[in-house]
């Protein structure tokens, strides 16, 4: 598996933590699903390949930010 997306918990207070890779968004949000619920704070999907970040909040809405190429 060729990881192009990474998934980091929004901890309380702002910092990050790393939470897994996956090949494809559909699995990293899988992913986020499986770590349970209710949620305590927003997740991040980040795109290595585009530099695009999707936040997904509790609610499951989201939100998309355009971070340009590293």
């Amino acid at each position: 598996m060729t990881a192009t997306f990474e998934i980091f918990e929004v901890e309380p207070g702002g910092s990050v933590m790393w939470r897994g890779s996956a090949a494809a968004f559909e699995e990293a949000k899988a992913f986020i699903e499986k770590l349970g619920t209710p949620r305590r704070g927003d997740y991040i999907i980040f795109s290595l390949k585009t530099g695009k970040k999707v936040v997904i909040k509790p609610d499951g809405s989201t939100t998309e930010q355009d971070l340009g190429r590293i």
